[in-house]
């Protein structure tokens, strides 16, 4: 019978907090209990103390069966707005300031993205010469040289100088229609590895019949390509041939040929270097969700005094880069508020790394505030998205064939919503709606339950928690006539907190209550919240501010 007591008691004891836990921005009481079994026990033939005390509060005809501590939690800014870390972060400066720093990318601009190789293509032949056929027919021998460029297709207009190819591969095939024996070698001059042009022999064999035919394939890993023909062009690939042809019997004809098919494929480079056109780049719409709007509803008013909005560039592409922003636009939650950013700077004021920096990130930013922009307007109007959009232009100027890119070079724009909680609250309501899963309370005729809070943040709140059925209906609340009430701490002329509150309250379930929230599935935390003096005071929360919370239980049961 004892142990069925004692589980019946631990059960309803738990029962009203066990489900409640933290959530952003507002308190509540979370299941971090200190009761397992052997403290349960213990609990039988101990006394408690100090402001959870039970026999301090006794009255006539209150019989409990057991007093039971239920939570104990100490709560600063960091578990406070915990869900935060979600979207953002909080960042704390050497005073212990917080700050909501919340950050997306707008514009993430690649090397792939700018600049691509196609795959390259290119079919010629080369023709005996009368003289040469002569030769072959008269002496058995002849050699002759054939040099042929090949245009080196590119997108966007770009003009390039040198590749460096990361992997990729020449594919060459040739067939040849002379009936002799012929030696070709084929020489790159603009593409070489550690500064050797590239060179192959390949033998083409007459047996009696025509084409004769092969195929080399030629592997670009680490290989440069000189794309400027000496220095004369752009976009250029001179190929030189000589031929060497050994008459096998029969005669060789003026304009006897041999055909070339060359291609470049599954080009990858590691640099690119020359002019690059002037190519157009538009961002997809960025929406950065600025979460500690997200639990508050359109209630009271919540000042933030001084945010700003931060754009940072980090770029390695090295070319002249011309960007603005499209828009930037704050939304709420119902996407019924729309409230443009103004302020910023046209062009913006995007670094382009140059020519000794090959390889490094250069980068730049602006800031919009209180003084150049309307973010104070826009803070105000609790937007729950940014949605931003950049567009821009490579070489506004023109030509410029310093023009530099590499493999990993990229193009990041980030933007910032910067929110120091520094500011004011005034009769602000925030609120959280919790699943609600109770034990057996079939043997609990009443419970009392005490709250002691310690307030040591600058702000005044007044809390409940409604019990409701899965359709929502309200079944009963925590508190029957005020709700609970936690005063601001104590705050000196320079806003700072001196001294925390104290409140102690105490509610009580008789067996008529426990039986009415026995059907809910859901419970409705809500605080209403005031910075001091009404909310007319700008005050600074610190991370060493703290928010206590005891929670303690008399059960009486039914025997």
């Amino acid at each position: 019978m004892l142990s069925i007591l004692k589980s019946a008691i631990v059960d309803a004891c738990l029962l009203l907090w066990y489900r409640i836990r933290r959530t952003s921005l507002y308190i509540t009481i979370v299941n971090r209990l200190f009761i397992a079994v052997p403290a349960v026990m213990l609990l039988f033939t101990s006394c408690l103390k100090d402001d959870l005390d039970f026999d301090k509060i006794k009255s006539p005809g209150w019989q409990p069966g057991v007093a039971v501590p239920l939570a104990q939690t100490t709560m600063t800014i960091l578990e406070l707005m915990q869900n935060e870390h979600e979207s953002g972060l909080i960042d704390i400066d050497s005073t212990n300031l917080c700050t909501l720093v919340y950050e997306a990318r707008a514009l993430s601009l690649d090397a792939a993205g700018l600049i691509n190789l196609p795959q390259q293509g290119d079919n010629h032949s080369v023709s005996v010469p009368g003289p040469v056929a002569t030769l072959i027919n008269n002496t058995g021998f002849a050699a002759f040289s054939h040099t042929t460029t090949i245009g080196f297709a590119t997108n966007g207009g770009a003009e390039l100088d040198s590749v460096f190819y990361k992997n990729g591969n020449i594919v060459l095939q040739v067939n040849s229609r002379l009936r002799a024996d012929v030696q070709l070698t084929i020489t790159v001059p603009g593409a070489t590895l550690d500064g050797v042009p590239f060179s192959a022999t390949i033998p083409l064999n007459y047996t009696g019949s025509i084409p004769v035919s092969d195929e080399v394939n030629i592997d670009l890993a680490q290989y440069k390509m000189d794309l400027t023909d000496g220095g004369i062009a752009h976009n250029t690939l001179r190929v030189d041939y000589d031929v060497e042809v050994t008459s096998t019997g029969p005669t060789i004809q003026a304009g006897d040929r041999i055909n070339f098919i060359f291609g470049i494929y599954t080009t990858d480079y590691s640099k690119l270097f020359g002019y690059f056109g002037q190519q157009q780049f538009l961002s997809t719409l960025d929406t950065l969700q600025i979460s500690v709007f997200n639990a508050l509803q359109q209630a009271g008013a919540l000042s933030i005094a001084e945010p700003e909005i931060n754009v940072n560039f980090t770029n390695s592409i090295g070319v002249p880069i011309d960007a603005s922003v499209v828009s930037m636009t704050g939304i709420n939650s119902t996407l019924t508020t729309f409230t443009p950013v103004t302020g910023f700077p046209n062009p913006l004021p995007v670094p382009s790394p140059g020519i000794q920096q090959i390889g490094q990130s250069v980068t730049g930013g602006l800031t919009l505030d209180n003084g150049n922009s309307n973010v104070v307007t826009l803070i105000q109007g609790q937007p729950n998205y940014l949605v931003s959009q950049v567009e821009g232009s490579i070489n506004p100027a023109g030509p410029d064939y310093e023009n530099f890119i590499t493999d990993s070079s990229r193009l990041d724009v980030d933007v910032e919503v910067i929110l120091p909680l520094y500011g004011s609250v005034n009769d602000f309501i925030l609120s959280d709606t919790l699943d609600f899963t109770y034990a057996n309370l079939q043997n609990v005729n009443e419970l009392l339950i005490r709250t002691h809070l310690i307030n040591g943040f600058p702000f005044e709140a007044s809390w409940q928690v409604y019990f409701t059925d899965d359709q929502y209906n309200k079944l009963d609340s925590l508190v029957l006539t005020n709700a609970l009430l936690m005063p601001s701490g104590i705050i000196n002329g320079a806003g700072l907190v001196t001294a925390p509150s104290v409140n102690t309250v105490d509610n009580t379930f008789d067996r008529a209550r426990i039986l009415g929230i026995m059907p809910a599935s859901h419970v409705i935390v809500q605080a209403r919240i005031s910075t001091a003096n009404g909310g007319q005071t700008n005050v600074k929360i610190y991370a060493d501010y703290e928010f206590t919370v005891h929670l303690g239980a008399i059960a009486k049961v039914i025997l």
